[in-house]
C-alpha cells in the first residue's frame, strides 16, 4: 500500500487568506504622535485598543503561516533533514515574531498608561516605550533571519524534488535571499523596509500555498519519495 496524499488545501486557503489580511493589517496600523513625553504618552493610550487589535491579528496571521508551514513539511516529508531543520528554523522565528507582537501591541500601551497616572514620571515612562520600541526592532529582525533561513532550507527540498516544486523552491530562495540581506544592513528598520520585507515573504506564502492547493498526484514528486508500507 502507498501512504494517502495529504489534502493540505485547507492549509493553503488560510495561508493565502493570512497573506493578504497581514499587509492590510500592517498598513493600517497606528503611530503615536505629540510633543513631548506626556503628549506622546496619551496618543499611545489613546490608539492603543486599535493597536492591540492590529497585533492579535498579525499574531493569527503568524500562526495561519506557522500552520501552512506544518503543512507543507508534512507534504514533503519530516523525515527529510532539510524539511526538518527548515522547518524548526522557520518556526522559531514566528516565535520571534510573535514576542514582537505581544511587545508592540500590549506593552508599550500598558507602560503608557501606567506612566499617565499621577506619581509617576512621563518622561521616564517614554524611556521605556522606546527600550521596548528596540526590543522590538530586535526580534522582528531575528524572525526575518530565521524565517527566510527555514524558507531556504525548504526551498532546497523543494528543488530537489523537481517538476512543479523546483519551482516553488526557486521562489522560495529568491524571495528568502533578499530579505536576509535586508535586515544584516546595520541601519534602522523604517516602514518602507519593513513593506518590503512583507511583501518578499508574501511571495513566498503565496507561492507555497499554491503548492499546498493542489493535489498532490499531480505535483510531480520524485518517484522515490513512495515508501511501501507493509499490509496490516
Amino acid at each position: 500500500m502507498t501512504p494517502r496524499p495529504q489534502d493540505t488545501r485547507a492549509a493553503g486557503a488560510l495561508m493565502i487568506a493570512a497573506a493578504i489580511t497581514s499587509i492590510v493589517f500592517i498598513l493600517l496600523d497606528r503611530e503615536p504622535s505629540g510633543v513631548g513625553a506626556r503628549a506622546l504618552l496619551e496618543s499611545l493610550a489613546s490608539i492603543a485598543p486599535w493597536r492591540r487589535l492590529v497585533h492579535v491579528v498579525e499574531s493569527a496571521c503568524v500562526l495561519s503561516f506557522a500552520f501552512g508551514m506544518a503543512s507543507l513539511a508534512v507534504r514533503l516529508d519530516p523525515r527529510r533533514p532539510s524539511v526538518l531543520l527548515g522547518t524548526l528554523v522557520w518556526l522559531a522565528g514566528a516565535m520571534a515574531m510573535l514576542g514582537a507582537a505581544i511587545t508592540d501591541g500590549f506593552i508599550t500601551s500598558d507602560i503608557a498608561v501606567r506612566y499617565l497616572l499621577p506619581n509617576h514620571d512621563p518622561q521616564a515612562g517614554l524611556e521605556l516605550v522606546r527600550l521596548a520600541s528596540v526590543a522590538v526592532q530586535d526580534l522582528a529582525t531575528m524572525s526575518w533571519v530565521l524565517q527566510s533561513v527555514g524558507v531556504m532550507g525548504l526551498s532546497v527540498a523543494l528543488v530537489a524534488d523537481g517538476g512543479f516544486h523546483r519551482r516553488i523552491g526557486v521562489v522560495g530562495l529568491v524571495t528568502a535571499l533578499p530579505v536576509i540581506a535586508l535586515v544584516t544592513i546595520p541601519s534602522f528598520i523604517d516602514q518602507s523596509m519593513i513593506v518590503a520585507i512583507l511583501l518578499a515573504q508574501m511571495g513566498w506564502n503565496l507561492a507555497s500555498a499554491w503548492l499546498l492547493m493542489r493535489r498532490e498526484a499531480s505535483d510531480g514528486i520524485r518517484a522515490s519519495r513512495s515508501v511501501l508500507q507493509p499490509a496490516a
